[in-house]
């Protein structure tokens, strides 16, 4: 399609980097979430759906309408999501086969509840009005383009006992102290976890307090306005100005990410054989995805391929880094290491090889072959991918 969010085609894809776009729309507007995707489809993570209904909630001046075909799986994780009023859930019925789609679609606790429905509209309203406690009223709504493929002149229905829309509002100021105690992200993180709050109510929670006029929050959204990536590449050291922040919470947020960099790293221990790339490319990813300059190192490992060592070898420019092989063997000697995989960053984040990259790779293979050490793999990471050249067979 030429857009990078749709490299895999119409595989299931997380874009965990456009989650926070809506807290940018100032104006109220209804947003079709996933138009053309399934929010619940069986590739999509629970944490990560939370992390969409979180947005959501902290977004509450704008209207989403979900849609989805997966009714089962809506109500199987139902009690596990943190329904806001400003999102409106529905299920699409192309046909009668699919009309127990309903049935599910009542059992959740969402307070807006619609259905997309084509040419079985006149059947499709007996079943919706069929509830054993009260009935409930079929309202037309506007038309959602896109919500059912299969559909034929698709219909939004509203299936709610009394159907009213969100009122938008400019959220240019909000007190936490203002907010009702049950809507406070340190409250609603007691009730469904951190995986419930949005990336600013996060970082609202290691700012707090705010200052006087701006709430932590207020803070926190002009820290992650650009996404998480650049919050993880800039420099947390107390002493260097970060916007309006002081010391001590430059020092918390630095340390946190610190932290979580440190236990994503853990996940591979010198004790494990490597057999597969994605073994060490995760904490790669954790350690070097968020540069802005390439660095180039190598992991060194014994005969049963078991981690020795991992070195960094280069920091280069903005664009390119410059090393030769022999920085790379020079420390497989004098670790003793029997092999070692090669890897560098690509700030761009594009994994894809350069010339320069495959050249290198090929020259170090070649030197390592003569010296008794294999060079089992070249990984290019980035902040959420990475490319094994083994595996891509370029070496």
């Amino acid at each position: 399609m030429g857009q990078p969010n749709y490299r895999n085609g119409f595989e299931v894809t997380l874009q965990p980097h456009m989650l926070e776009l809506p807290l940018r729309w100032k104006k109220p507007q209804q947003i079709f979430v996933n138009s053309m995707s399934d929010l619940f489809h069986a590739g999509v993570p629970t944490p990560y759906i939370q992390r969409v209904f979180a947005v959501m909630r902290e977004a509450k001046w704008h209207t989403f309408q979900v849609l989805t075909k997966r009714a089962d799986r809506l109500e199987e994780i139902d009690r596990e999501l943190d329904w806001p009023p400003n999102v409106w859930m529905a299920v699409s019925v192309e046909s009668h086969a699919v009309t127990h789609r309903i049935d599910s679609l009542r059992a959740t606790r969402a307070q807006v509840k619609f259905l997309s429905i084509g040419r079985t509209r006149r059947n499709c309203a007996t079943t919706c009005t069929a509830d054993g406690n009260r009935p409930l009223r079929l309202v037309e709504r506007p038309s959602i383009t896109a919500a059912s493929r299969e559909s034929v002149n698709p219909r939004a229905v509203a299936l709610a006992p009394d159907p009213r829309e969100p009122r938008g509002v400019e959220m240019d100021h909000v007190s936490i102290a203002d907010m009702p105690v049950e809507e406070r992200p340190r409250e609603r993180m007691a009730r469904g976890g951190a995986v419930a709050l949005s990336d600013a109510e996060l970082m609202a929670l290691l700012i707090e307090p705010g200052r006087r006029g701006r709430s932590s929050l207020d803070i926190a959204r002009e820290i992650v306005a650009d996404g998480l990536l650049a919050v993880a590449r800039r420099e947390w050291i107390p002493g260097k100005a970060v916007g309006s922040l002081g010391a001590s919470r430059v020092a918390r947020i630095g340390a946190a990410l610190e932290l979580g960099r440190r236990i994503a790293t853990l996940s591979t221990t010198s004790a494990e054989p490597i057999r597969e790339p994605a073994i060490v490319a995760r904490r790669l990813m954790a350690t070097y995805g968020h540069r802005v300059q390439e660095t180039l190192g190598g992991i060194y490992l014994d005969a049963r391929h078991r981690i020795i060592s991992e070195r960094e070898i280069f920091v280069g420019s903005l664009k390119a880094a410059t090393v030769s092989p022999r920085d790379v063997f020079r420390f497989a000697l004098s670790d003793h290491a029997a092999a070692v995989i090669v890897f560098h960053n690509h700030p761009s984040g594009d994994p894809s090889p350069s010339p320069q990259d495959l050249a290198f790779t090929q020259k170090l293979a070649n030197i390592g072959e003569q010296l008794g050490v294999d060079v089992i793999d070249h990984l290019i990471v980035t902040s959420n991918n990475f490319l094994s050249f083994k595996q891509n067979g370029h070496m």
